[in-house]
């Protein structure tokens, strides 16, 4: 099973709620998958005070960026191709990069997807060099500054 999204308390950032949606085979995502999803979004994104985090293809569907937009703030975690790399190294549980070179694929989908973040990104934050502590707290700090 894959975790995506995962429905957090916004101020401690601790799990209360899973939702698990099945692994994909061989990189390739089912339409009956992504509608899972997009259904799964909608009644999350229905909820108040909550950290949502999903998985990066989510962003691929009109409906999604919708949702996701009109719903609350939204940050796009900007990483590097040379750190999610590394970041997916040894992660043997990446579907989408077993069925080739890892860095094309990253390549690939960066390219496809970019400005998709981009367009419904309240804030961009970069996260090369940052622990997930360190994401947590500059985010923490955008929220406050500037709601």
């Amino acid at each position: 099973l894959t975790l995506t999204p995962a429905k957090t308390h916004a101020r401690s950032f601790e799990p209360i709620a899973y939702i698990y949606l099945p692994k994909v085979n061989f990189g390739i995502v089912k339409p009956t998958t992504r509608k899972r999803e997009t259904k799964i979004l909608d009644e999350l994104a229905q909820l108040n005070s909550i950290v949502l985090s999903t998985g990066g293809g989510i962003i691929l569907s009109d409906k999604n960026r919708d949702t996701l937009s009109s719903r609350g703030t939204v940050f796009y975690l900007a990483t590097p191709i040379s750190v999610q790399l590394e970041r997916t190294s040894k992660d043997k549980d990446r579907p989408l990069l077993k069925n080739g070179d890892p860095e094309t694929i990253l390549k690939e989908l960066h390219e496809t997807r970019e400005e998709l973040y981009e367009s419904v990104a309240d804030y961009v934050v970069n996260t090369e060099n940052l622990t997930s502590q360190e994401v947590a707290a500059e985010i923490i700090k955008l929220v406050k500054n500037y709601g």
